[in-house]
């Protein structure tokens, strides 16, 4: 299992490309993924991602597509699964710390990454992606984090659910502490 999380984290080049497109004022449309529009009154309305970015969901779909055509999944025992969660969770920890020590400070770019740190949080259980998720909110205005609080967190359980199926076999979902 460890071979092949580790040769296509390697071959999709994730690193280097988020780490060009979170820093980059060019880049940053290719890591946001359409967003939930949520009217908080008549006049205002803000954008809430719905969806991981695009690199991620990428790498986790040829890991589950590698695994099936493998016919490895009978191999998924309660430990190897949460040890291949853990893997997956730890290396996208890596790239996340990266993520946010070069990321721009460009509101769009950190709801994103925040996003995706609640999501990884909800599918692969470590505690680093809550306190990554801190720090690139200390990267934003107070008063925009507290409004994106609570749809930010509704909108990463809702991914998780919604791909509890299709990634069930490398993701450990965190039901029991939410």
């Amino acid at each position: 299992m460890n071979c092949v999380i580790n040769e296509h984290f390697r071959a999709s080049n994730l690193y280097s490309q988020l780490l060009e497109n979170v820093s980059s004022w060019y880049g940053w449309m290719d890591i946001l993924q359409e967003p939930e529009h949520v009217k908080l009154s008549e006049t205002v309305e803000i954008l809430v991602p719905t969806q991981i970015s695009s690199h991620f969901y990428i790498l986790l779909t040829e890991i589950c597509s590698e695994l099936n055509q493998n016919s490895l999944g009978h191999l998924f025992t309660k430990n190897v699964t949460l040890h291949v969660s853990k893997q997956i969770g730890h290396l996208f920890t890596l790239i996340l710390q990266q993520c946010l020590n070069n990321c721009a400070s460009i509101p769009a770019i950190c709801v994103q990454l925040i996003f995706d740190c609640k999501a990884f949080f909800q599918m692969f259980p470590d505690k680093q992606f809550l306190e990554i998720s801190k720090q690139i909110e200390a990267k934003m205005d107070p008063i925009e984090v507290n409004i994106l609080q609570e749809p930010l967190l509704r909108n990463a359980k809702l991914f998780a659910q919604r791909t509890a199926v299709y990634k069930t076999k490398i993701c450990v979902y965190e039901n029991s502490l939410i």
